[in-house]
């Protein structure tokens, strides 16, 4: 700009003697330049700065956070209704990014830390919502083994045993509770990881074996 005085107009601040300035997002304006040499003055063409708003900050609702990943579980992730002009865009967990409403519900295996992005689609600003974690818990996993042959004489005995992931950490265990055919039974089993089942009764039997885990509330079957 040479020897001489600086002057910026426009805006906010103004009159500032400098060669460069920055602005706040109140600076909206047109701004000129204006060099003083030895008394002549030259003045820039305006320029005009629009600082656009962003949109209002979406607040994120869950109807739950933890759940267990029955393929039933349903949980309902709701923004703020966002101003006409605001785009809808969501993150996190297993959900799109291009879901175009105010509310999206996460499949069972959509364990993650949910946000949403509301972008006016004219200025291309955008506000991010607070973010909100929703777990959903394994259900167990059950294997039933037999200790041998379960095509046997009448009379027979043979022990199912059981096998269920995810492994708890001692001292806490799995609830287990057999069911089948009770004319089969000898004495009914109690919740435990092994059985022993014996016949009296000629026949075909089938057993089932349900596991709770007693953190998570979460039900496996066999």
């Amino acid at each position: 700009s040479g020897a001489g005085t600086n002057l910026w107009n426009g805006g906010t601040p103004t009159n500032l003697v400098a060669t460069t300035i920055s602005n706040s997002i109140s600076g909206s304006g047109s701004y000129t330049y204006t060099v003083t040499i030895n008394g002549c003055p030259a003045t820039s063409a305006p320029v005009i700065v629009t600082f656009n708003p962003n949109p209002s900050i979406p607040t994120l609702t869950s109807s739950a956070t933890t759940l267990c990943a029955y393929p039933t579980s349903n949980v309902i992730l709701t923004s703020s209704t966002a101003a006409p002009g605001i785009a809808y865009s969501w993150n996190g967990g297993t959900t799109p990014g291009n879901n175009q409403t105010n509310s999206i519900t996460p499949s069972s295996n959509g364990t993650g830390s949910y946000f949403v992005t509301h972008t006016n689609t004219t200025t291309g600003c955008s506000s991010i919502s607070n973010s909100i974690p929703v777990t959903f818990n394994p259900l167990p996993s059950i294997t039933i083994t037999p200790n041998g042959p379960t095509n046997y004489c009448q009379s027979g005995t043979v022990t199912l045993s059981s096998t269920v992931v995810p492994a708890l950490t001692i001292p806490t265990v799995y609830a287990y509770s057999w069911t089948g055919s009770p004319a089969a039974l000898t004495s009914a089993p109690s919740g435990a990881n092994l059985t022993f089942l014996s016949t009296s009764l000629a026949g075909t039997y089938t057993y089932t074996l349900q596991a709770t885990n007693p953190t998570t509330g979460c039900v496996g079957y066999s």
